[in-house]
């Protein structure tokens, strides 16, 4: 069963929302949580709707410098992006220590070298000054330990919890891609009187002396199936035809 709930987020436009969707696997007792903060200032939405979550998606920003340098922007403007829509990297280290997810993965931010070192540096800095100046009940019991990754494109996170258990088991790849990958084509049923009409059209354009010049079809078919493979192709489906 999938249960999704959305929260409002604050945002400089109206409309932001965030995601918490938890489902129970077939044969598992306790459900995996996922919470996906999209665009967002910090906020206590998301310490109550992202409390617990086996992995928590959250956004952050990068600095106003790089935003300046890197998007040619204006001290105004950067700090426009920076601080009145998105969470700054310490803001989210102490989200993710008050929330205490399995996992905790920043998007948004580019995987950019000059600005990763900070960005994390940030993220623990947060972290660490939230969770010192926690209650002395939480510190009594079992201490919480940052389990931070920050997100690129491409990466995927299989969550999967044992039968009976509450922990997740959390494994982080990179997809493998193809680097020139075909379409996917399926199997399309098409009645016999469109294909008897898709096909007469077809063979009538490329036949044709003068082929009909009022439609595509006849445009593209009068010069592509004048090229030697084509010919060729022809020859041998004609061939193969006779033959049966």
């Amino acid at each position: 069963m999938l249960s999704l709930n959305t929260f409002l987020q604050s945002i400089i436009i109206d409309g932001a929302v965030s995601y918490r969707l938890e489902w129970t696997p077939e044969g598992q007792d306790e459900p995996i949580v996922l919470v996906y903060s999209g665009d967002t200032l910090p906020n206590d939405f998301m310490l109550e709707y992202g409390a617990d979550a086996d992995l928590l998606i959250h956004e952050t920003a990068p600095s106003i410098e790089l935003v300046m340098n890197g998007a040619n922007a204006t001290p105004a403007e950067a700090f426009a992006i920076v601080c009145n829509s998105h969470t700054p990297a310490n803001s989210l280290g102490s989200i993710i220590q008050k929330t205490k997810p399995g996992m905790a993965v920043t998007t948004h931010s580019p995987m950019d070298p000059r600005s990763i070192e900070t960005l994390i540096m940030g993220v623990h800095k947060g972290f660490n000054k939230s969770e010192s100046n926690s209650s002395t009940d939480e510190k009594e019991g079992d201490a919480y330990k940052l389990n931070y990754q920050v997100g690129a494109d491409l990466m995927v996170f299989n969550v999967s919890k044992p039968k009976g258990g509450n922990e997740a088991t959390i494994t982080k790849r990179m997809s493998a891609l193809v680097d020139r990958p075909w379409p996917v084509r399926e199997k399309v049923n098409i009645s016999e009187e469109i294909m008897e009409k898709k096909e007469a059209r077809h063979y009538k354009s490329a036949d044709s002396v003068n082929p009909p010049t009022e439609t595509l079809d006849g445009r593209i078919f009068s010069k592509v199936n004048k090229a030697p493979q084509c010919v060729a192709y022809n020859i041998e489906q004609k061939k193969n035809s006779d033959d049966k």
